[in-house]
């Protein structure tokens, strides 16, 4: 999402801007101050007769037309150019319609219908809700949008052994709720993965690495914002998994998965997002929609270990069947107003 709300300047006067783009020659008037400028389609047609008989008597003019070549392409401008004015005419729209049009578009309206004001921030309107509960909340900041980008790699290593390389993207778009000092832990990222191999990424963001724990690599983001400040970043890692598959895992809700089945999943502990993006990549590897578990996962993060073990909740998820045409096979699915203590997934299968 862009910067919502930025100031538009303000639009001059119609004299000022005469003034401006004529060097300060006055524009030509008559009676009540309007342009002098045809009003019918026979005025526009006088026009462009007067100024070819006007033309015509220029000796210069007229020893060009003798040329057939030349009398045939003026002759054609002619009458494109009539037929442009009964074109224009005929549509419905007259020269002082179209200035005006032009003259008075509202963009600040257009805008402002979109965008709705909240403790001085603009956001967008659809996302006032969940703007209002992270206020209450007392949250440091708001994601307008994330984007999660998982693309898969199936390769070999250096001893010509099968494994998977996954680049592991996720670019956020926020608006500071609260001044954010750059020495404050206000943005925590978590990546949650069982990989092999871990490389971490480095950012478009300074990071503070905190210790590894048991759910993955977590850091915090150094930021610098004033409240109202919006701030696009990237976070990141990659990673090496052995292929094939384990044939005993788990997903974390604790359901079985078999050596071609694996997920993405977004686990949002903290924080209340406008718009989340998760879209699953493979080069080369076929990869689809898994039919049992279609679509994605959520559920709240609090809930106890017994509760949390049931069925995923259903979604429809989109599969780009064109994206194969260079290569790539992409899933992706799209989230709203999505709360703390929601974990999103996408499983796929190859």
């Amino acid at each position: 999402m862009g910067n919502l709300g930025a100031g538009l300047g303000e639009e001059p006067e119609p004299a000022q801007r005469s003034q401006d783009l004529r060097a300060g020659a006055e524009p030509r008037r008559e009676g009540d101050g309007e342009f002098k400028v045809p009003r019918s389609l026979a005025d526009v047609i006088v026009e462009i007769v007067k100024a070819g008989f006007k033309l015509a008597r220029n000796p210069d003019v007229r020893g060009l037309l003798k040329n057939p070549w030349t009398y045939t392409v003026v002759s054609i401008l002619l009458s494109l150019s009539i037929a442009g004015a009964a074109f224009w005419k005929l549509g419905g729209v007259t020269w002082p319609e179209f200035i005006s049009a032009k003259k008075n578009v509202d963009t600040k309206s257009v805008v402002a219908e979109d965008v709705v004001t909240i403790d001085g921030i603009p956001f967008r309107k659809e996302y006032a809700e969940s703007v209002k509960a992270a206020l209450a909340d007392d949250k440091s900041y708001f994601i307008d949008a994330v984007t999660m980008l998982y693309d898969i790699e199936d390769t070999v290593d250096q001893h010509r052994k099968p494994i998977r390389k996954i680049s592991w993207r996720n670019t956020y778009t926020i608006t500071a709720l609260k001044d954010i000092h750059p020495k404050d832990p206000a943005f925590i990222e978590v990546f949650k993965t069982s990989a092999a191999q871990e490389y971490p990424w480095a950012g478009t963001e300074q990071e503070e690495r905190i210790p590894p724990d048991p759910i993955g690599k977590k850091f915090y983001v150094s930021l610098d914002l004033k409240k109202g400040e919006r701030r696009t970043f990237t976070t990141g890692i990659d990673l090496d998994m052995s292929l094939p598959r384990p044939k005993d895992r788990q997903d974390y809700l604790g359901h079985d998965l078999v050596q071609n089945e694996d997920y993405a999943a977004y686990p949002n502990s903290d924080d209340y997002i406008g718009n989340l993006l998760l879209t699953v990549r493979s080069r080369g590897t076929a990869v689809k929609p898994n039919s049992d578990l279609a679509a994605y996962t959520s559920f709240n993060l609090s809930r106890d270990a017994d509760e949390r073990k049931r069925k995923p909740e259903q979604a429809e998820v989109r599969y780009n069947p064109q994206s194969q045409l260079n290569g790539w096979h992409t899933i992706s699915k799209e989230w709203t107003d999505v709360p703390p203590g929601e974990e999103l997934a996408i499983y796929f299968k190859w």
